[in-house]
């Protein structure tokens, strides 16, 4: 508990809790008055309440919020999710490229060569890619609203298959998947 002691004219206050044991210097006052000091303390100890070590049951509230914001950010990101997703990519192949550029350079002109090696090799093909893609399916969608007849319609694929700048794997992988269902295409295409 506590007590209180006098070394030649001052008066010492010195106490027991669950933090261990300390001294405080009361300076040079009273006897009553290191009294009131040591009943001040005494009072602190008794009603200070003691922790103990039950289970909260407030974080529930907490996890849900955390699940609803969680969702809510989510919802928020779709119309970007591919697009993260195609970063994420990007970064996860290439970090190993920028490891070795940032042993032979600073940390900055490792970020600057890789960034415009990023560009030039993947995004600027990329959208080049989609850039044609996009144009020749306009031209397509619109030849196909104007006039709806299915030999002119494989004409016109055939032309803009052969018209895209991919290798021709991916090509004849294309070619064989919209010839498989041109019918339901046309359809769709015709209603949009």
């Amino acid at each position: 508990m506590a007590s209180i002691y006098k070394r030649r004219d001052y008066w010492y206050l010195q106490w027991s809790d669950s933090k261990g044991r300390h001294r405080k210097s009361l300076g040079k006052i009273s006897k009553k008055s290191a009294e009131v000091s040591l009943k001040k303390k005494e009072y602190e100890l008794i009603y200070t309440p003691v922790m103990q070590d039950k289970p909260q049951n407030g974080n529930g509230l907490i996890i849900a919020l955390l699940a609803i914001s969680a969702i809510a950010i989510m919802w928020l990101f779709t119309p970007f999710l591919p697009s993260l997703f195609l970063s994420l990519l990007i970064c996860i192949t290439t970090f190993s490229f920028f490891n070795k550029l940032s042993k032979r350079y600073s940390l900055g002109l490792a970020a600057i060569i890789m960034t415009l090696a990023v560009t030039v090799l993947f995004i600027l093909p990329l959208s080049y890619v989609m850039m044609v893609g996009g144009i020749e399916v306009s031209a397509l969608i619109i030849e196909i609203q104007d006039d709806f007849q299915i030999s002119e319609i494989r004409r016109i694929l055939d032309q803009t298959i052969a018209g895209l700048p991919l290798p021709n794997s991916i090509r004849e992988l294309l070619d064989n998947t919209l010839r498989n269902n041109i019918e339901g295409i046309v359809i769709a295409l015709k209603d949009f």
